[in-house]
């Protein structure tokens, strides 16, 4: 079908899940000399075709389940976290022990509507020093919202200031950014800064931080990282005395 150079096995996935008609893909094993590998898009499958695919010593195969993707050798592993399927020891039968919240076959239903990201506890935001949270999406998929629960701490933007969950206590304003891992600003859309800003639906002591809907929904992969920012400690402005810090629990909408 067509072919293409990337750094990761993710980003090949990520390539099939928004190309018409690509089914599964073959993925170098090996990286080259620039780091890249050689990703190869599909318009068949093994259920499809299976007498075209066999054992490889240079590529891994996935397939399109759902939208989701699994890689196929002797047995299947599911990429993470949707689960880990087992080749029976006496037939070439499987089974697939899914991830909470994932069923089927192929771990292929469910993962729609808010999925928690952070599962080995909340994404603390500090309120200086570069004291950014990282979370990274459990699975590829189209996400049109993120949102924040609060879960414990506040955030102080001077030192006699009072606490606020999300941003500025006393004009209730917020300072909450989400950004990618070259700290750009992905979250609020369009935030020119560097003010505290408003979003409706919101305020600094809410129990939830919603960012609207996407303009249009984003595919995600689970090698994207996500970091989230005290607005005065991502710009460097005014965090000498700033202190404490906002745990939350982090989820995804995804469509």
């Amino acid at each position: 079908m067509e072919s293409h150079s990337t750094e990761t096995p993710e980003d090949c996935q990520d390539l099939c899940l928004i190309t018409p008609h690509c089914f599964s893909i073959n993925v170098a094993i090996h990286s080259n000399s620039e780091n890249r590998r050689l990703c190869q898009l599909l318009s068949t499958n093994k259920e499809g075709k299976s007498e075209h695919f066999g054992p490889s010593n240079y590529f891994n195969h996935f397939t399109t389940v759902s939208g989701k993707l699994f890689i196929c050798k002797d047995s299947f592993v599911l990429i993470p976290p949707r689960g880990t399927c087992h080749q029976h020891s006496t037939s070439s039968n499987f089974t697939c022990e899914c991830a909470p919240g994932l069923e089927g076959q192929f771990c292929e239903i469910g993962g729609t509507g808010w999925v928690k990201l952070n599962v080995r506890g909340p994404v603390c935001i500090g309120a200086k020093g570069d004291a950014f949270g990282r979370v990274s999406p459990q699975f590829v998929g189209y996400v049109a919202a993120i949102k924040l629960v609060h879960v414990s701490g506040l955030l102080y933007n001077s030192r006699n200031s009072p606490g606020a969950k999300w941003g500025h206590a006393r004009n209730n304003k917020l300072g909450i950014l989400i950004t990618d891992d070259q700290n750009q600003v992905k979250l609020p859309e369009n935030f020119t800064g560097p003010q505290f800003y408003t979003m409706a639906g919101n305020t600094a002591s809410s129990p939830e931080l919603v960012f609207p809907n996407f303009t249009t929904p984003q595919i995600v992969s689970t090698d994207l990282e996500l970091r989230l920012w005290y607005l005065e400690d991502h710009n460097d402005i005014s965090e000498a005395d700033n202190r404490g810090e906002s745990c939350a629990d982090v989820f995804m909408f995804y469509v």
